[in-house]
């Protein structure tokens, strides 16, 4: 039975080693639900603590997108030349979202207090894009590339954190 616990372990290892870019950008997707969630869920209650959670969701979500489009993009299609179909219709889809937060953001700045209709397109484009990300690019990611280019990608996710608080 020890045996089989052991061997159990090594492949619940090695699965989750092997989906570490889908499980580190999902869990990011979590991350960034969880705070505009809090955010809608403030704004409901007409609390003004909604507009702190999403400027933590709206500066979350750009820098996962500067991780996806300066360093993860690039680098899987330099390994996987059909990538590049995939990675641009994510592209498109960041311009899109990039533009309803800009006006999110404006209108929750101003202080507009009617209904903000980009939310309900912003949270529609997330949904689908996220799957799309969790379903097929992150795993295509994934089942192309080494320890050691793993590790290129995080380290270079990294540094680009770091210029940004520098």
């Amino acid at each position: 039975m020890l045996f089989k616990l052991v061997n159990m372990n090594k492949i619940l290892y090695w699965i989750s080693y092997m989906s570490l870019i889908n499980n580190y950008f999902s869990v990011d997707h979590q991350k960034l639900d969880c705070l505009f969630e809090a955010f809608i869920s403030h704004r409901t209650k007409g609390d003004d603590n909604g507009y702190n959670y999403f400027q933590l969701f709206h500066k979350g979500l750009i820098q996962h997108i500067e991780w996806e489009e300066k360093i993860l993009f690039p680098f899987i299609e330099n390994l996987v030349p059909m990538s590049q179909g995939p990675t641009s219709v994510m592209c498109e889809e960041h311009g899109q979202i990039k533009v309803l937060l800009e006006i999110i953001d404006h209108k929750l700045a101003s202080q507009f207090n009617g209904e903000i209709l980009e939310i309900t397109q912003l949270t529609t484009i997330l949904a689908a894009h996220n799957l799309k990300e969790e379903n097929v690019l992150y795993p295509m990611i994934d089942n192309n590339i080494n320890q050691a280019q793993r590790a290129e990608i995080f380290s270079e996710m990294e540094l680009l954190q770091q210029t940004k608080r520098a």
